[in-house]
């Protein structure tokens, strides 16, 4: 049940922001929306290293 919610968290929250990076380096050739269905577990993967990597840098720039 947990890996369930896990897994709609992972798709709902870092899917949209990681289709919208894999769309952009995609050169815009596909539409959104077929970037956003094609490969969901890739899309919530780079979402959230994309959110963990702005958290970083603002951490280390809040210290300076």
């Amino acid at each position: 049940m947990f890996e369930i919610l896990v897994e709609i968290f992972v798709y709902l929250i870092f899917g949209f922001p990681g289709a919208f990076i894999r769309w952009i380096f995609k050169f815009r050739k596909h539409s959104f929306w077929e970037v956003y269905n094609t490969d969901s577990y890739t899309n919530g993967f780079i979402g959230f290293i994309s959110f963990i990597l702005i958290l970083t840098i603002y951490v280390i720039a809040k210290q300076l």
